[in-house]
């Protein structure tokens, strides 16, 4: 480090010894707190959205869509197809309620060991 202190005395490029400093320290920064973490999985995400996509051009067998096709028993569709939203939406809703309630709970017991001392 002290060698790069000694060698931009010499010329003039405190410019580039200063953009150094800063991406040393973000670098650092987004190392050590795993900020990272978001933006790759956002990454990840695109990637996979878009591997999808190509996938899906690449095996149709034209450029046109393809006409639907016709179901039996389109009615026993359209119950699955409920019963799949609606089950999910009450998972989604029993992880809500117990992430409130545990939430509340660790909010309490906190306040109780608070009064304790």
């Amino acid at each position: 480090m002290l060698w790069l202190f000694d060698e931009t005395k010499n010329s003039d490029s405190s410019l580039l010894l200063c953009l150094d400093c800063f991406t040393s320290l973000l670098r650092q920064w987004v190392s050590r707190f795993g900020s990272w973490k978001v933006p790759l999985a956002l990454t990840g995400a695109c990637v996979e959205f878009t591997l999808g996509g190509l996938i899906w051009i690449v095996f149709r067998n034209d450029g046109h869509p393809q006409k639907s096709v016709s179901i039996g028993n389109g009615n026993a569709l359209d119950n699955l197809i409920r019963l799949i939203v609606y089950a999910g939406c009450g998972i989604v809703g029993m992880v809500a309620a117990a992430s409130a309630w545990i939430t509340s709970f660790v909010r309490q017991r906190a306040l109780r060991l608070r009064t304790r001392r």
